[in-house]
């Protein structure tokens, strides 16, 4: 019939054209005017086709003859996708366009707080388009905040939890300024901020600080004893700390969010670990997790001398890279 006649001559177009496959990729203006007659008509005719709209979201935006062109595609990258089908979701396409997307806020001559604006930027511009559909609305805030909650840009996940919800649907675009009111309201533990210090009192009735630490680098590990990866996790810590060339290489302070202290100090005991260990047994009330914005643990914080955030790794193997770059180990 009509409909499998004109699907098999759109598969054709889409998966065996090698210009059609480079006018995809490269996103020139040079479309093949077939594939687009064929993807409108059959849009017209049968909405309802999944196919039809994975592949019409895919082909990109048609870019004007002059201007700002990267301005442009800003605001126009998302006109080719239904955001009202939620069925887009069962597909990698908004996976895959939001990768293109991101792309055009980045520049590596950007400073940490002008990366982290423009991404605000386009977090906003995301949401605001996908606000057609609260089942991907809920979706992309969702998949976002976790990509964003941990690591050196976790200030997004904090932004996006603090302004975006379920209950905050159909989100405003907001201009520019206010983006960064709202990043400056945060008062987010990010990179290039100082550290809140954290003060430890011994069993003689003195205090320890974290602002008394006399190295180069303090790592902060936030972790517990009911925390399987943490348990996991410190065994291998220790072993990349002893690895250390100098002593005033690097400190650590473990933070532990435990409220049981046999728990607590028999893990430490058992582990040998020789670190600066602390906790105030409060668990997540405590208010050290407050102050670090901790969201989950273990969590990981590195501070250069001066108790300045300098990166915040994600995982054992990401800052066991960012110590051999300080030649740590």
């Amino acid at each position: 019939n009509e409909k499998t006649e004109l699907l098999k001559r759109l598969a054709n177009l889409y998966t065996g054209n090698e210009k059609v496959l480079a006018f995809i990729r490269n996103e020139t203006n040079k479309a093949n005017t077939e594939i687009e007659n064929l993807v409108a008509q059959l849009s017209h005719k049968y909405p309802s086709l999944l196919s039809v709209s994975f592949i019409k979201s895919s082909l990109p935006v048609k870019l004007p003859a002059t201007g700002d062109l990267v301005a442009y595609k800003k605001i126009h990258y998302f006109d080719n996708v239904d955001f009202s089908n939620s069925a887009i979701l069962r597909s990698d396409v908004i996976s895959s366009l939001l990768q293109g997307y991101f792309s055009l806020y980045e520049d590596p001559s950007y400073t940490y707080t002008e990366q982290v604006e423009n991404y605000a930027l386009a977090l906003d511009r995301i949401l605001g388009k996908a606000s057609k559909n609260k089942v991907i609305y809920e979706f992309l805030r969702t998949d976002l905040t976790n990509k964003y909650r941990y690591g050196n840009l976790d200030i997004l996940g904090a932004y996006l939890m603090q302004f975006y919800s379920t209950d905050n649907f159909f989100p405003a675009l907001i201009k520019e300024p206010d983006i960064k009111k709202r990043l400056q309201s945060l008062n987010h533990v990010s990179l290039g901020k100082q550290a809140p210090d954290i003060v430890m009192p011994t069993y003689d009735g003195k205090q320890e600080r974290l602002k008394d630490i006399k190295t180069d680098y303090t790592l902060l590990v936030f972790w517990s004893t009911d925390c399987s990866h943490c348990t996991t996790m410190l065994p291998q810590l220790k072993q990349v700390y002893e690895m250390k060339k100098k002593q005033s290489d690097l400190e650590v302070l473990a933070v532990s969010f435990d409220t049981n202290q046999d728990a607590w100090q028999n893990f430490i005991k058992a582990g040998n670990y020789s670190w600066i260990n602390y906790s105030d047994l409060k668990g997540w009330e405590s208010e050290i997790a407050r102050n670090y914005k901790i969201q989950g643990t273990p969590t990981y914080i590195l501070l250069n001398k001066d108790k300045t955030v300098i990166y915040k790794p994600t995982t054992l193997e990401d800052l066991i890279g960012k110590l051999k770059t300080l030649n740590i180990i």
